[in-house]
Protein backbone atom coordinates (compact mmCIF):
# COMPACT_ATOMS: atom_id res chain seq x y z
CA UNK A 1 0.00 0.00 0.00
CA UNK A 2 1.50 3.60 -0.62
CA UNK A 3 2.26 5.82 1.76
CA UNK A 4 0.07 8.87 2.47
CA UNK A 5 1.35 12.41 2.91
CA UNK A 6 0.91 14.83 5.28
CA UNK A 7 -0.48 18.37 5.28
CA UNK A 8 -1.60 20.61 7.26
CA UNK A 9 -4.72 22.65 7.22
CA UNK A 10 -4.50 26.23 6.75
CA UNK A 11 -6.44 29.03 8.51
CA UNK A 12 -8.91 29.32 5.94
CA UNK A 13 -9.70 25.58 5.20
CA UNK A 14 -7.32 24.66 2.71
CA UNK A 15 -4.88 21.83 2.04
CA UNK A 16 -2.58 21.71 -0.84
CA UNK A 17 -2.40 18.61 -3.09
CA UNK A 18 0.94 17.26 -3.13
CA UNK A 19 2.94 18.02 -6.60
CA UNK A 20 3.23 14.05 -6.68
CA UNK A 21 -0.19 12.93 -6.75
CA UNK A 22 -0.88 16.09 -9.04
CA UNK A 23 1.60 14.70 -11.32
CA UNK A 24 0.67 11.24 -11.08
CA UNK A 25 -3.23 11.99 -11.75
CA UNK A 26 -2.58 14.89 -14.26
CA UNK A 27 -4.52 17.35 -11.92
CA UNK A 28 -3.90 20.77 -13.42
CA UNK A 29 -5.22 23.95 -12.12
CA UNK A 30 -8.64 24.78 -12.20
CA UNK A 31 -9.40 20.59 -12.71
CA UNK A 32 -12.53 20.08 -10.75
CA UNK A 33 -12.11 17.91 -7.77
CA UNK A 34 -14.78 16.16 -6.04
CA UNK A 35 -14.93 15.88 -1.95
CA UNK A 36 -17.23 13.62 -0.06
CA UNK A 37 -16.78 11.77 3.52
CA UNK A 38 -17.24 8.50 4.45
CA UNK A 39 -18.78 6.98 6.69
CA UNK A 40 -16.15 6.32 8.82
CA UNK A 41 -15.37 9.88 8.91
CA UNK A 42 -12.71 9.72 5.96
CA UNK A 43 -12.86 12.33 3.80
CA UNK A 44 -12.27 11.17 -0.37
CA UNK A 45 -10.79 13.96 -2.68
CA UNK A 46 -10.96 12.97 -6.45
CA UNK A 47 -10.62 14.40 -9.76
CA UNK A 48 -14.06 14.44 -11.77
CA UNK A 49 -13.89 12.95 -14.97
CA UNK A 50 -15.72 15.56 -17.40
CA UNK A 51 -15.56 13.32 -20.21
CA UNK A 52 -16.77 10.63 -18.63
CA UNK A 53 -19.71 12.58 -17.36
CA UNK A 54 -20.27 14.71 -21.09
CA UNK A 55 -20.60 11.71 -22.47
CA UNK A 56 -22.73 9.89 -20.49
CA UNK A 57 -25.11 13.02 -20.09
CA UNK A 58 -24.93 13.42 -23.98
CA UNK A 59 -25.42 10.23 -25.49
CA UNK A 60 -28.99 10.13 -25.44
CA UNK A 61 -29.36 13.65 -27.33
CA UNK A 62 -26.60 13.14 -29.78
CA UNK A 63 -28.40 9.64 -31.13
CA UNK A 64 -31.75 11.77 -31.16
CA UNK A 65 -30.39 14.39 -33.45
CA UNK A 66 -28.58 11.72 -35.59
CA UNK A 67 -31.88 9.87 -35.93
CA UNK A 68 -33.89 13.56 -36.35
CA UNK A 69 -31.56 15.21 -39.24
CA UNK A 70 -30.48 11.53 -40.74
CA UNK A 71 -26.81 12.38 -40.54
CA UNK A 72 -23.68 11.80 -38.31
CA UNK A 73 -23.47 13.55 -35.18
CA UNK A 74 -20.18 13.62 -32.60
CA UNK A 75 -19.38 14.20 -29.61
CA UNK A 76 -15.78 15.41 -28.47
CA UNK A 77 -13.66 16.19 -25.40
CA UNK A 78 -11.03 18.97 -25.81
CA UNK A 79 -8.69 16.15 -26.76
CA UNK A 80 -10.81 13.16 -28.70
CA UNK A 81 -14.00 12.22 -30.07
CA UNK A 82 -16.17 10.37 -27.29
CA UNK A 83 -19.22 8.88 -29.03
CA UNK A 84 -21.51 9.07 -31.94
CA UNK A 85 -24.20 8.00 -33.74
CA UNK A 86 -24.90 7.73 -37.41
CA UNK A 87 -22.73 6.55 -40.29
CA UNK A 88 -19.03 6.28 -40.08
CA UNK A 89 -19.28 7.24 -36.61
CA UNK A 90 -16.59 4.12 -35.82
CA UNK A 91 -14.02 5.84 -37.96
CA UNK A 92 -13.81 8.83 -35.41
CA UNK A 93 -14.25 7.22 -31.87
CA UNK A 94 -11.81 7.62 -29.75
CA UNK A 95 -9.16 9.80 -32.60
CA UNK A 96 -7.56 13.19 -31.69
CA UNK A 97 -9.87 15.85 -32.64
CA UNK A 98 -7.58 18.66 -34.80
CA UNK A 99 -5.71 21.56 -33.27
CA UNK A 100 -7.66 23.65 -35.57
CA UNK A 101 -11.24 22.67 -34.29
CA UNK A 102 -9.57 22.81 -30.39
CA UNK A 103 -8.84 26.62 -31.75
CA UNK A 104 -12.56 27.21 -32.33
CA UNK A 105 -13.67 25.65 -29.67
CA UNK A 106 -11.70 27.55 -27.55
CA UNK A 107 -12.52 30.41 -28.64
CA UNK A 108 -16.41 29.95 -27.98
CA UNK A 109 -17.26 29.19 -32.38
CA UNK A 110 -19.77 27.29 -33.87
CA UNK A 111 -18.75 26.26 -37.55
CA UNK A 112 -19.90 25.42 -40.67
CA UNK A 113 -17.21 24.44 -43.24
CA UNK A 114 -16.02 21.96 -45.74
CA UNK A 115 -13.39 19.17 -43.94
CA UNK A 116 -10.97 20.53 -46.32
CA UNK A 117 -10.42 24.15 -45.38
CA UNK A 118 -6.93 24.15 -44.65
CA UNK A 119 -6.95 27.33 -43.85
CA UNK A 120 -7.45 27.68 -39.88
CA UNK A 121 -6.72 23.55 -39.67
CA UNK A 122 -9.97 22.59 -39.45
CA UNK A 123 -9.62 19.30 -40.73
CA UNK A 124 -11.30 16.05 -40.49
CA UNK A 125 -8.83 14.31 -42.59
CA UNK A 126 -9.83 10.02 -43.98
CA UNK A 127 -13.21 10.74 -41.80
CA UNK A 128 -15.33 10.19 -45.11
CA UNK A 129 -17.51 13.67 -44.71
CA UNK A 130 -16.92 16.73 -46.83
CA UNK A 131 -18.69 18.89 -44.56
CA UNK A 132 -19.06 19.86 -40.72
CA UNK A 133 -20.71 21.97 -38.32
CA UNK A 134 -19.61 22.56 -34.82
CA UNK A 135 -20.88 24.05 -31.62
CA UNK A 136 -19.06 24.22 -28.67
CA UNK A 137 -20.27 22.20 -25.22
CA UNK A 138 -19.72 24.60 -22.35
CA UNK A 139 -19.42 23.07 -18.70
CA UNK A 140 -19.48 25.30 -15.69
CA UNK A 141 -17.43 28.35 -17.10
CA UNK A 142 -15.38 26.67 -19.19
CA UNK A 143 -15.58 25.00 -22.54
CA UNK A 144 -15.40 20.95 -22.41
CA UNK A 145 -15.80 19.86 -26.04
CA UNK A 146 -17.98 20.35 -29.39
CA UNK A 147 -21.01 18.88 -30.64
CA UNK A 148 -20.61 17.80 -34.79
CA UNK A 149 -23.00 17.56 -37.30
CA UNK A 150 -20.69 15.66 -40.20
CA UNK A 151 -22.24 15.36 -43.60
CA UNK A 152 -21.87 14.38 -47.47
CA UNK A 153 -23.15 17.64 -48.63
CA UNK A 154 -23.24 21.02 -47.64
CA UNK A 155 -25.16 21.43 -44.02
CA UNK A 156 -27.68 23.48 -44.20
CA UNK A 157 -28.24 26.77 -41.97
CA UNK A 158 -31.73 24.86 -40.46
CA UNK A 159 -29.50 21.72 -39.10
CA UNK A 160 -27.06 24.03 -37.72
CA UNK A 161 -29.60 25.73 -36.11
CA UNK A 162 -30.81 22.15 -34.38
CA UNK A 163 -27.02 21.84 -33.66
CA UNK A 164 -27.15 24.72 -31.57
CA UNK A 165 -30.21 24.17 -29.78
CA UNK A 166 -29.02 20.38 -28.70
CA UNK A 167 -25.43 21.85 -27.42
CA UNK A 168 -27.01 24.13 -25.51
CA UNK A 169 -29.89 21.91 -24.24
CA UNK A 170 -26.53 19.65 -23.31
CA UNK A 171 -24.52 22.47 -21.71
CA UNK A 172 -27.39 22.61 -20.09
CA UNK A 173 -27.81 19.32 -18.70
CA UNK A 174 -24.34 18.86 -17.36
CA UNK A 175 -23.40 18.98 -13.03
CA UNK A 176 -21.84 22.63 -12.59
CA UNK A 177 -18.59 22.72 -10.93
Amino acid sequence: MVKGIIRRLDELGRVVIPREYRRMYGITPGDPMEMYALDNSDIVVRKVDVSTQLEATAAPAVKAMSDSVGKTVMLSDMKEFLTGSGVGKAQLIRKPVPDGIVSALKDRKTLCTTTANDNADVVLEGSGFDYFALVPIVYGEEVRGGLYLLSREPVQNSEVMILQTVGNIISESLPKV
